[in-house]
């Protein structure tokens, strides 16, 4: 049953996918063209340089963020808890943010995902490391991650 649903999920996954390749300009269906190289040169040019590097990313970020919540959801035992809680979300902004002010991003693009990664895993370490210092329990380390939170998006703001 279970291995049925996921099957279907990742099915209507690659389909909305390959659909979405055709939406614009373009008509649909342009992935199974550019399969059998039907398409010009800038159509060809428009979906492997923009549109399925956009498709792929999406998928592999809400992959991520998934993988994310799951595990945050086990860890507290709680079927609400999301990356959100412990500050990780608003410590990432804040890294992206900082990427961007000191115009490292200008120079290269590709600077503000690391850094954005780097400080989220910065503050959740550090949340982490508090909770066990301190011996907190789940629902305080969510208190203190939501507050952390509110103090980094005070300081994007």
């Amino acid at each position: 049953m279970l291995r049925n649903r996921i099957f279907a999920l990742t099915f209507l996954t690659f389909a909305a996918a390959a659909i979405s390749t055709g939406i614009g300009t373009t008509s649909s269906g342009n992935i199974f063209t550019l399969l059998f190289s039907n398409l010009s040169p800038e159509q060809s040019e428009i979906l492997t340089s923009i549109r399925l590097p956009r498709i792929a990313t999406a998928l592999f970020a809400g992959f991520l963020i998934g993988i994310a919540g799951a595990t945050l959801q086990r860890a507290f035992a709680n079927p609400l808890a999301e990356p959100t809680l412990l500050g990780t979300t608003a410590a990432a902004s804040l890294g992206s943010v900082v990427a961007i002010l000191f115009g490292a991003s200008s120079t290269n693009p590709l600077v503000t995902l690391p850094f954005a990664f780097l400080l989220a895993l910065v503050i959740s370490l550090f949340t982490v490391r508090l909770a066990g210092r301190i011996n907190l329990r789940s629902t305080n380390l969510i208190i203190v991650g939501v507050a952390l939170a509110a103090f980094i998006n005070g300081a994007i703001a």
